[in-house]
């Protein structure tokens, strides 16, 4: 009964409004054995910080779910294009005689993935549910031109948005998303630079620089999963 009450989706119905309201029951991750995990693309940013808030994410579920493999498959990109490239559906002439090499290249460019897609990584990989997510960087804003060189002082907005898909279904399982208004530089955290007005994350040691405010942001992140 218990199982029951946790996966029921909640639908809540604005009368006059004829709004939907539908809420993802908790994710349990403890009937699957091996989980991919896609390292999460970065937008409008420059830097590794994407890969270490990955890590932080996984290591953060991970804590929870001491039976379950998860399997880091790397770069969205690379993932769509060798999981497509190995479909035995996807050959020339599939989608109105537009050939594979196009399709990978429009594939190349998408920052997250469709049920399509999760169902074709996951028959590729052999895992039934994959977690895809999104850094992105917005509201950059530098303190004073003149000090657009190394050691600038700047306010930047992060937001992180994380995905669970069934590769089986093609379905959302889970959804969630965190964000942190941070200052680097002078007074704040560490250095940062501005390439083409992007925040480019250039830290030597990028966990000593960042990680004092990516972990609490990915703890906060996966409190569904504890």
């Amino acid at each position: 009964m218990k199982k029951l009450i946790l996966y029921f989706i909640l639908g809540l119905i604005l009368t006059g409004c004829g709004l939907m309201w539908i809420v993802l029951p908790k994710p349990d991750l403890t009937p699957y054995k091996k989980v991919g995990v896609i390292t999460f693309t970065l937008e409008n940013a420059k830097g590794p910080i994407n890969t270490l808030v990955t890590q932080y994410f996984v290591e953060e579920v991970a804590k929870s779910y001491p039976g379950v493999q998860f399997l880091e498959l790397g770069e969205l990109s690379n993932v769509l294009k060798v999981a497509y490239q190995h479909n035995a559906e996807f050959a020339p002439n599939v989608w109105c005689g537009v050939g594979p090499g196009y399709l990978l290249n429009e594939k190349s460019r998408q920052t997250t993935i469709n049920g399509e897609d999760a169902q074709i990584i996951g028959q590729y990989f052999g895992i039934p549910a994959i977690f895809v997510g999104l850094v992105t960087a917005s509201d950059f804003r530098l303190w004073s031109e003149a000090y657009a060189i190394p050691g600038l002082t700047a306010d930047v907005r992060l937001t992180i948005w994380v995905q669970l898909w069934s590769t089986e279904t093609g379905r959302i399982l889970w959804e969630k998303s965190t964000w942190a208004m941070k200052r680097f530089g002078r007074g704040g955290l560490p250095m940062i630079e501005s390439h083409d007005n992007k925040p480019y994350f250039l830290h030597q040691n990028p966990e000593e620089g960042y990680g004092c405010f990516l972990r609490p942001m990915t703890r906060k992140l996966t409190r569904d999963f504890r």
